[in-house]
């Protein structure tokens, strides 16, 4: 093999390997601007979660005592419109178990 051949053959190779580091790099700088959005958008969806369930409980705090029982089940609450409709009879009952009556008929 002649020497400008193997210089020829050495270089592709070397141009090859940096070739995949750089697909790898731009990879892995996707994957993270990526994981930052999916992260961003889980926590404003937590969020708003977060404070529909304590707008129950605030709601239902100003009437009477809440069983723990109760303010556990809501706060473990992840349906966002289940949480809307409980925030509407929060609003309307009269009394804590009037709320408890009717809250899981939502």
């Amino acid at each position: 093999m002649l020497l400008a051949e193997y210089n020829e053959k050495e270089t592709l190779e070397y141009l090859r390997k940096e070739q995949r580091q750089l697909g790898r790099e731009e990879g892995r700088k996707e994957g993270r601007e990526e994981g930052r959005k999916e992260g961003r958008k889980e926590g404003r969806e937590e969020g708003k979660l977060l404070g529909k369930s304590a707008l129950v409980l605030a709601l239902l705090e100003d009437i009477d005592r809440i069983p723990d029982g109760l303010r556990s089940h809501i706060q473990e609450e992840h349906d966002e419109k289940r949480l809307k409709e409980w925030c509407r009879l929060a609003a309307h009952v009269k009394s804590v178990e009037e709320f408890q009556e009717k809250y899981q008929d939502i």
